[in-house]
Formats: C-alpha cells, structure tokens, sequence
C-alpha cells in the first residue's frame, strides 16, 4: 500500500529535490548562523577595523568558505586521498603535486575529486608561480594562480 505525501514529507529536503537545493543555497548564505567551524571572527582577521565592520566582513567571507567546505566539498564526510604517483619535486621548492579524494556517495557509487598543484623554481627576478585547483586533502575545494616574489613578503 502506498503511503500519501504529508505536508511534512514536502517540506523534508531530503525527500523533495527542489527543497533540498533552497535548503542548500540558505546553508551557503547564511550558513554563519550554524557555522561550525568559525562562528566568531578570528583574532587574525582584520585587527584594525572597528568590531561591527569585522563581523559583518567575517559574514561576508565565510559563506564562500563553507560552501567550498561543505556543499561541494567533503570536509565532513569520509573519503581517501589517493596520491598520483610520485610527486616531483617538494612542493615547497617547487614541482607537481596530483591526488585525488575517493569520496563513497549515498547512492553507492565512488566519486572522485581531483587536484593537480604546482609550484615553479625561482626566475632570474626571484618571481615564483604557483597554481592550484581541486579538492585539497582536507576536503576543501579551492584554486589559486598567482606569481609573486616570496622574497619580498619576509
């Protein structure tokens, strides 16, 4: 026999797709209300402002950081970082670093999320490349592409 839809089942977001992507783009907006990981400023983040302005720059910033952590990252689920082969070279100094996360969804399949970074040597001006994209081994997503002198920022 099968069961009517309640007023309840409509509104449960992992029952209705369309409830669940409202409930995921509120969670990315205003997931500073439920934050986890950092509901308060850091010490770190922006001293000199007044507090107000730091608490409304901390809102601001973070719903990036928890999307990246939590709607399509893997921070809080159990996955495997599955490296590439060698990497070559110490990222620090420069070289290639590759792996994937091997992530098993609900419906049973394995999901894997790449990242591929890389770090150039030093040019004859002392200018460092350096580019990411991917998955990280915390299970956040980030990318990054930027050329910078590391001497300069001691």
């Amino acid at each position: 026999m099968r069961q009517a839809r309640t007023k309840n089942a409509l509104m449960d977001p992992m029952r209705n797709p369309i409830m669940r992507v409202i409930y995921w783009i509120l969670f990315a907006v205003f997931s500073n209300f439920w934050n986890r990981d950092a509901p308060e400023p850091s010490e770190w983040y922006e001293p000199d402002w007044p507090e107000w302005m730091r608490w409304v720059g901390w809102w601001l910033r973070n719903p990036n950081q928890d999307f990246r952590a939590y709607i399509i990252g893997v921070t809080d689920k159990d996955y495997e970082v599955i490296q590439w082969g060698e990497s070559q070279g110490n990222f620090k100094w420069g070289g290639w670093h590759c792996h994937h996360l091997k992530y098993r969804t609900r419906f049973r399949f394995n999901l894997r999320l790449p990242f591929i970074s890389y770090q150039s040597n030093a040019d004859n001006n002392g200018m460092v490349t350096q580019f990411y994209v991917g998955w990280m081994e915390i299970g956040r997503f980030g990318y990054k592409l930027r050329k910078h002198n590391p001497l300069s920022e001691r």
